[in-house]
Order: C-alpha cells, then structure tokens, then sequence
C-alpha cells in the first residue's frame, strides 16, 4: 500500500444486542400482525410507524391500534422482494412495508398480516402486507 494513498482498506464487523426500548409495543404487535401507531394528545396526529414524541408540538405520544389496512402508493421492486409506501387508514403519514406477492399495484387495498417471525433479523421485518379484495 502506498504512503500518499488516500483510501485504505477496511472491514468493521460488530456484534451487537440492543434493546427495543419504549418502542417495544409496536415492534410486539407487528410480530402479530396488528398496526400500532402513535398519537399526539395535543394535535391527535397519528404516525404509523409510531413516534415517541410528536414532530409538531414535541408531546410525548400515546398509542393508538389502527385497522391495518392501508392504500399502496408507490411501489418498488428488488431482486427478491418488493416495498410500497402505504397510507395507513386513520395515520397521518405513509409507512414502509414489504408486499406479499407480485401482483400488487399502486392503489391496490391491502392489510398487514401476521407472519413467521423464526427467520428475521429485525423485528421491522415483520411489516409484511397482502393484497385484499
């Protein structure tokens, strides 16, 4: 390696355990197929995914369960899964979610469901949703 290099090579891995802390509540209920998300007592705006704190006012947030039923909005395609944003009925936001199957389009209906949860590596995994008539 020469000295007036500017990059050198390097490898970082870190193992490392972290707790889920106060946003236990939601994390526990997408594992069982169920919306969780967060509302202001001051505004009553609700965030799915949930907010500690609102972004508006700064209050801290209480929860609120929604339907889990969701508009897709946009839609984008990997190698092996496919992502949508997805407005939430009753939320104020759009939230990030895998699509379970390919024959969802924008502006389909669709509803988070419960999935196998032995084979994640993060519990954010589990926003998965289907295709409803």
């Amino acid at each position: 390696m020469s000295t007036n290099s500017l990059y050198f090579p390097l490898k970082v891995e870190l193992d490392y355990s972290y707790s889920l802390g106060d946003l236990k509540p939601y994390f526990d209920a997408l594992q069982e197929g169920r919306a969780l998300a967060s509302e202001c007592p001051e505004c009553h705006e609700v965030k799915f995914p949930p907010r500690l704190q609102c972004d508006k006012d700064g209050n801290v947030a209480g929860w609120r369960e929604l339907t889990g039923l969701g508009t897709v909005k946009r839609i984008t395609a990997g190698r092996n899964k496919t992502f949508a944003q997805i407005a939430m009925d009753g939320a104020d936001n759009l939230c990030l979610g895998r699509l379970d199957g390919n024959d969802i389009v924008v502006g389909d209906r669709v509803k988070l469901k419960r999935i196998d949860v032995t084979d994640i590596q993060h519990p954010a995994e589990c926003a998965v949703f289907r295709h409803i008539d």
